[in-house]
């Protein structure tokens, strides 16, 4: 038995500026084993489930291409990354092809690239061929990923602490597929609702106790296999778009269909306590104040929601940053801010230098290469290379700028930087709740704050054009699975 093991990630923020080729960082095939041997990703969890098996040389890596969320990738660059991986996959003629995908993909010319791949995949390899994937908990599930696809199955958390266990339950349904012990039945319904921010994360209510009804729902129905009930992206504005429902069931169309209806109304009757409860950046300053002033070892961790690189945006403002100097608040730290430009002129002023900076004195602290070792839950064992960061001390704040967009969800990434996070009284970090998993622990607690961006929980100061309307919270209405 042949697996073909590959995988695709991008999130398109339909409201950011468009992501150019280099922004995807592409592992071939003879380097994609090595890269995620031992790390808590779909690929680990995929080479998890079907050691002992199939015999080594009859697993096939496809190659895999992943990028920072961001702005469309163009047209042609998405088709030439579906082609590699269709290409790969036809020339070994698999049983088996087990997928890493987002599920929010798109470009100005095609809103469902993971739809054309996995149709494309299909197209090619045939009926016998099983297709198995994997989705992000920000995934948006269209009728071409069901109808292409043996099975689909989504993350469950958020932080994603689950990639590699959920990775290695799809390859487990993928084998039982294979030799006939399951057939699997879906049923995907989407409730007309977008929803963002903190309050989607599976450690918070309302989802942490929505997750645990979901749970109780589907061990209802023997025949259910697997069920996903992804929150969907926010800031994508395509028809689709939206909060997704997806039941697999063995041999059982009607257990699917009934255990999808009561997944999606419970879902939507708690949409209004999706609704984000945020702080505004002046009472975001004012606990920071405190905490400074304070003698504790545990920092006050501020989460600027607006401007997330992870939710797309462009993690360039300043508005935390200038509120923070305004108050005369020290032991903060900024990180980060994305500037190309500022890396370049620390790098020339060098360590120990001052610089002009937005209208401030700035003194270079340390100078990075960016790489170092990911030890969050979310991502263990990744090695990272986000080129070069530069640290400064900017009226008593130290401010980590970055040459390319980073998320920073890891502790490692503040080490790199000169940074022990322990010994500030404030952080900020530029994201929406993934740095939840590694920050939480050391955190005395943690603000989420109001600020603009593209990566808002306030959907309505969103310009949406394309998305199927109504949707809740955008319009009001009422609605019946």
């Amino acid at each position: 038995m042949i697996v073909a093991v590959g995988g695709l990630v991008h999130e398109a923020n339909a409201f950011a500026p468009p992501s150019a080729p280099d922004d995807v960082i592409v592992i071939p095939p003879e380097k994609m084993l090595r890269a995620f041997a031992g790390t808590s990703t779909e690929i680990s969890g995929f080479l998890d489930a079907i050691e002992g098996e199939i015999d080594r040389h009859d697993l096939v890596p496809l190659g895999f291409a992943y990028g920072e969320s961001g702005g469309m990738l163009d047209d042609d660059v998405a088709l030439a990354l579906c082609a590699d991986l269709v290409d790969r996959a036809e020339a070994t003629r698999p049983d088996v092809v087990l997928l890493a995908l987002h599920g929010s993909m798109a470009t100005p010319g095609i809103d469902d690239v993971e739809g054309l791949l996995l149709g494309r995949l299909r197209a090619r390899l045939g009926d016998s061929c099983v297709i198995v994937a994997t989705l992000d908990w920000h995934c948006s599930i269209t009728s071409d990923m069901v109808a292409a696809a043996d099975l689909l199955v989504g993350y469950r958390t958020y932080p994603h602490v689950d990639q590699r266990d959920r990775a290695a339950r799809a390859a487990h349904l993928a084998l039982r597929i294979v030799d006939g012990s399951i057939t699997p039945t879906a049923a995907w319904i989407r409730p007309p609702m977008i929803i963002a921010g903190p309050a989607t994360s599976h450690q918070r209510s309302p989802m942490r106790e929505l997750l645990a009804t979901a749970a109780e729902i589907a061990d209802r129905y023997p025949a259910v296999i697997d069920w996903s009930l992804c929150p969907g992206f926010a800031r994508s504005d395509v028809p689709l778009a939206g909060s997704q429902i997806y039941v697999a069931a063995d041999g059982d169309r009607g257990q699917s269909d009934d255990c999808a209806r009561e997944l999606a109304r419970a879902l939507w009757e708690r949409r209004t306590a999706f609704l984000p409860d945020l702080h505004s950046v002046d009472s975001a300053v004012e606990f920071a104040r405190r905490a400074a002033e304070a003698e504790t070892s545990a920092p006050l961790v501020l989460s600027d929601q607006g401007d997330n690189p992870g939710g797309g945006a462009t993690a360039d403002s300043t508005v935390l940053l200038d509120a923070l100097v305004d108050a005369d608040v020290d032991r903060a730290v900024v990180c980060s801010l994305w500037d190309p430009t500022t890396v370049s002129d620390a790098s020339r002023t060098g360590v120990g230098g001052d610089f002009d900076w937005h209208g401030r004195r700035a003194r270079v602290v340390q100078l990075a290469d960016g790489r170092y070792t990911m030890h969050s839950p979310t991502h263990d064992g990744v090695k990272r290379s986000v080129g070069a960061v530069a640290t400064l001390a900017v009226d008593g704040i130290q401010v980590i700028v970055t040459s390319t967009r980073v998320q920073n969800e890891d502790l490692e990434f503040l080490a790199m930087a000169g940074i022990d996070p322990l010994s500030a009284a404030v952080l900020v970090v530029k994201s929406n709740a993934h740095f939840r998993a590694a920050f939480a622990p050391i955190a005395s607690r943690i603000v989420d704050v109001d600020t603009p961006g593209l990566s808002t929980p306030h959907l309505d100061r969103l310009p949406f054009e394309r998305i199927g309307r109504p949707v809740f919270p955008l319009d009001e209405f009422e609605w019946n699975p």
